[in-house]
């Protein structure tokens, strides 16, 4: 046969894509018949630039390519060694498919094996890849069709008029990837033919079509899930979504090229994906850090200040496109979604004014002839580390204080939620904010350890804030301990919410649904513990639930839903635990203590939960879910010593008409923000921070916030007397 440029196809050696000696070269693709998946010719020619395969095809071509080579490294044959049954090598049996319930026995198949320092992020399971995609992944699908009122179909994803063929593809490209992101190399003892070691080298060259596969793959995901109807496709300005990280101005990929997904918690779909950024990438961000820095802090307040407005004009306007990313990375409702970025809009103004607020001193001491002077400056680089559950309002909050100090800031995003950080400091440029200013580095769960410790050593860097959980802030502090850099936790809260029998009782349920049920529970500001005088348990019990009962789970870009799913699988197994603990120990569960039937994602019922007791896990740590427990207190005496009962201090909240109470409780609750007869206890205008184990240091306020981010130096000067004067 004659490839269709006319020459006919020359032999080789050995193909260089997988290493086989007997089978002809394709033509003008670089590969053979056998990694090509052709009978022996090219179907694309440069000269004739005619029937060029799809970026579908091409991804099944990369797959059979993986797989020989990847068959190559397991069982031990040589480079040109060709895989055949006729090769003297013992081949094992037909590899599992997805779905088969010995795919995920990796020890069974091959026995235990890590690469994770040559391949970075492909753990374990089996390492077969024969899985069949020359189809295009957009025709038709050729299994039988799926009903258009499937209750497992995904209506947002899959217009009703594609169901059928979106769903099917977006299974078998999301299986798919699960696959490529979890092979790896058996151990030599396992191919049975030869117990020598592989080079480090040798393994990383024959991974890298599975990574290079994975690449095409997660695309062909994205592009899918794009066409049928997610955030990506509805924004109205599409070039505010980023997968890619930000240093010095530019959008660029990690050294390794490796990236990771980030899924959707409301339908467990991979939509996009994010740089895996390690150990090795961060300097150069630090570096572009600190050369922005001594520029950046001569730029005077004015300037700064109207760099922050012009943000916040920008976020403004973006706001609905920003909240509908963070629907899909965070799984909140629209309409919560939305609220976030207002509420993180204050932060930008509040900021914009502080960095025209900054003054310093002056005194004159005991001694006549000097005078003392205290200026303030910015300390420099600085470096957010900042979670999931609200993306939007940790970044400008964090953010807009370093700036208007006049530092410089690397942000690392939690790996959920990479893309609304992208978003904002794509907005933070177009203000006109110099590149280096503000660099953001993604990287993924793996790697997020080594990433964040090696940011807070870095010399570079002399600030840290952390918002998170009280354990990992401890090791933050730990970090930046030895080179005694400034930090600012914002930490666990385990909050207390109490409600006396003289309480405005319809005030409270209002208060405690948003309160408790917001951002399915996850936010250090909930209510943990929810305290009610016996005089009014039941009434206010019977209230809630049936306040309770009018939520609506859902995704959260659909109009109906109320509340959304958790944000992490790991979530979903923390509430389960908090529920069985509390029904073992006494606790009766009046409505909802499971996951939904009828919904993918990570979704699990509002649960109330009453007679709850100290001894339950539910008293000790944060639930941070859909979990509200009732306890039943008669006395102030009792339920303050009971509220203050935690090593926790962030935020309470209290409920009563006495006013002489309420003055006691603001001095004897022991946290760093009172609600008294509201749930809401943040803002822009007062500090924000707890005290005791709930962190240190305060995020917003007057003076306090961007005292963080400035240190101070003092000028003594002596004056020479004139007495002619």
């Amino acid at each position: 046969m004659h490839s269709p440029s006319g020459t006919r196809p020359k032999k080789r050696l050995a193909c260089d894509r997988c290493h086989s000696r007997k089978l002809r070269c394709s033509g003008d693709l670089d590969g053979c018949s056998r990694c090509l998946g052709d009978d022996s010719v090219c179907t694309y020619s440069p000269a004739l630039k005619v029937g060029r395969p799809s970026k579908a095809s091409m991804a099944g071509r990369e797959i059979q390519q993986t797989q020989s080579i990847c068959d190559a490294a397991f069982y031990g044959i040589s480079d040109g060694d060709a895989l055949t049954a006729d090769s003297g090598i013992s081949m094992p049996p037909s590899p599992p498919q997805l779905g088969d319930s010995c795919i995920t026995d990796h020890t069974a198949l091959f026995g235990s094996f890590d690469l994770s320092n040559s391949l970075g992020n492909f753990n374990a399971t089996h390492p077969f890849l024969d899985i069949p995609m020359d189809e295009d992944p957009w025709s038709v699908a050729t299994s039988p069709p799926v009903s258009s009122h499937d209750p497992n179909i995904d209506p947002r994803l899959c217009p009703a008029n594609e169901t059928a063929n979106a769903s099917s593809q977006l299974e078998r490209l999301s299986s798919l990837q699960q696959e490529l992101l979890r092979t790896r190399l058996p151990p030599a003892h396992a191919r049975g033919v030869s117990t020598q070691p592989r080079p480090a080298k040798y393994i990383e060259t024959a991974m890298r079509p599975v990574q290079e596969t994975l690449g095409v793959v997660t695309e062909l995901l994205h592009q899918c899930v794009k066409s049928n109807g997610d955030a990506t496709d509805s924004l109205d300005d599409p070039s505010l979504l980023h997968e890619e990280s930000l240093l010095d101005g530019q959008w660029v990929q990690s050294q390794s090229g490796e990236r990771f997904g980030v899924e959707d918690p409301g339908s467990s779909h991979i939509w996009a994906a994010s740089p895996t950024n390690k150990v090795s990438d961060v300097d150069k961000y630090v570096e572009s850090s600190h050369a922005a820095f001594q520029s950046y802090r001569h730029v005077n307040p004015r300037q700064r200040a109207k760099i922050l407005l012009k943000w916040h004009e920008l976020i403004t306007n973006a706001r609905q496109d920003i909240a509908k990313i963070v629907v899909f990375e965070t799984g909140k409702p629209m309409a919560e979604a939305v609220g976030e970025v207002d509420y993180a809009l204050g932060f930008a103004w509040w900021f914009a004014g502080e960095a025209e607020r900054i003054r310093g001193s002056i005194a004159q001491p005991a001694i006549s002839d000097r005078r003392a002077f205290v200026i303030k400056q910015p300390i420099g680089v600085c470096v957010a580390l900042v979670p999931w559950n609200f993306p939007v309002a940790m970044i400008i909050r964090k953010v807009s204080a370093a700036l208007a100090a006049g530092c410089t800031m690397i942000v690392k995003p939690s790996p959920e939620t990479p893309f609304s950080v992208m978003a904002l400091a794509d907005l933070a440029l177009r203000a006109g904010l110099p590149p280096g200013v503000l660099n953001v580095i993604s990287t993924d769960n793996a790697n997020t350890p080594s990433v964040s410790e090696t940011l807070c050593k870095h010399p570079l860097v002399h600030k840290v804030t952390f918002t998170g959980s009280t354990s990992v802030g401890s090791i933050i502090a730990r970090h930046c301990s030895g080179g005694l850099k400034k930090v600012t936790m914002e930490l666990g809260g385990n909050c207390p919410f109490i409600i006396f029998d003289d309480g405005d009782l319809e005030q409270a349920v209002a208060a405690l649904m948003i309160l408790k049920w917001r951002t399915a529970g996850q936010a250090c500001t909930h209510a943990n513990r929810v305290y009610v005088q016996s005089a009014v348990y039941d009434k206010f019990a019977q209230m809630m639930l049936e306040a309770t009962s009018k939520i609506r789970l859902g995704h959260g870009a659909e109009s109906c839903s109320t509340m959304g799913p958790l944000t992490t699988a790991r979530g979903v197994d923390k509430v389960k635990k908090h529920v069985q603990d509390a029904v073992s120990k006494g606790g009766k569960i009046l409505c909802g203590g499971k996951q939904p039937e009828n919904l993918n994602g990570y979704f699990f019922e509002p649960t109330i939960i009453s007679d709850m007791t100290s001894d339950m896990l539910t008293t000790q740590e944060e639930i941070f879910g859909p979990v509200l427990g009732l306890y039943k207190f008669e006395t102030e005496e009792e339920v303050v010593q009971k509220a203050n009962d935690t090593s926790m201090g962030l935020a309470s909240y209290f409920f009563t008409k006495d006013v002489s109470r309420t003055w006691r409780l603001l001095e004897s609750l022991e946290a760093g923000m009172i609600g008294m007869n509201t749930g809401n206890a943040s803002c822009a205008e007062s500090p924000f921070g707890g005290i005791k184990m709930s962190g240190y240091g305060k995020e917003a306020g007057k003076d306090v916030a961007i005292e963080e981010y400035l240190i101070q130096k003092t000028g003594t000067l002596t004056v020479e007397d004139v007495s002619k004067l």
